[in-house]
């Protein structure tokens, strides 16, 4: 006897995804025509053990990965992205900027982790985290080894699906294990990094919370995609406000006479660093 149930996508592999419905899980291969993502809410029509997706339901979000004119579906229905960061590996600060630049284009939240504060900080990072929590956004300090800013972390993801980026050896895989309760196998290297070994995608709840992490391996060499002139306006608010003084107002905030922009990094007002990842997103404005 068929049955329609809904239920939603925890993994993803190459053909194939897994679906949690009514608290059992379906192996159901994907549609050929239509993308599923883990994180996707769908109708499965079961027939004994065996269930077909029948219907996608509508997302509320969607997580692209770009590749030159390409894009994949990577994740659905998130409400946001977690930037992790650490002092070693220390991620270079346009990889933030890029990243905020991606969360404001897909209507996502972001928020910054920095983790691993066990360890002796360096200047670089302390200056990186101070710049960064001055912009009004959300943001965690926390060690997976001492269990220190972990329930912070955890009551912020109540009733939120986010996925978390970062470098590889920053700890997403430790961290989502504290947040969810669940061991991620990771793979030590030399310098006693962690690394992600998995090809699957998959969502995690939050330990005791009604929250989920979708993992993804497939964040980790995402490229940027198109930029609109809204997200550059939302994620560089400080150069967008000096702007609005400049003399002309087709400044390329350069060379050009009576630049706001040029003069607020000259008074120390705007971050050099700001600066340059502001000019390289700006050449990915999609008109």
């Amino acid at each position: 006897m068929e049955k329609v149930q809904i239920g939603k996508v925890i993994e993803f592999y190459t053909n194939s995804c897994l679906v949690l419905s009514e608290e059992k899980t379906y192996n159901c291969m994907t549609p050929k025509n239509h993308e599923v993502a883990v994180g996707d809410n769908l109708e499965i029509l079961v027939q004994s053990s065996n269930a077909i997706i029948s219907k996608i339901h509508d997302r509320s979000s969607a997580l692209y990965r770009f590749r030159g004119q390409k894009k994949r579906l990577l994740a659905a229905n998130l409400t946001n992205i977690g930037i992790i960061l650490a002092s070693v590996p220390q991620a270079p600060r346009f990889f933030i900027d890029k990243w905020l630049t991606i969360a404001d284009g897909a209507k996502l939240e972001p928020f910054l982790v920095f983790n691993k504060s066990d360890l002796e900080l360096s200047q670089e990072f302390e200056d990186t985290k101070d710049l960064y929590s001055k912009l009004n956004l959300p943001y965690f300090v926390t060690s997976f080894k001492e269990n220190f800013g972990i329930t912070e972390l955890k009551n912020f993801l109540e009733n939120r699906t986010c996925i978390f980026v970062g470098q590889s050896g920053v700890g997403k895989s430790s961290l989502t294990g504290a947040l969810t309760g669940i061991n991620l196998k990771t793979k030590v290297l030399s310098n006693e990094q962690g690394q992600h070994t998995t090809s699957t995608s998959r969502l995690f709840k939050v330990e005791n919370l009604d929250g989920s992490i979708i993992d993804s391996p497939g964040v980790r060499d995402i490229e940027q995609g198109p930029v609109s002139k809204s997200s550059i306006k939302n994620v560089f608010h400080e150069i967008t406000e000096a702007s609005k003084k400049c003399q002309f107002r087709n400044c390329g905030h350069k060379k050009d006479k009576g630049c706001f922009v040029k003069k607020g990094i000259e008074e120390g007002l705007i971050n050099q660093s700001r600066y340059d990842s502001f000019l390289e997103l700006v050449k990915n404005i999609d008109e």
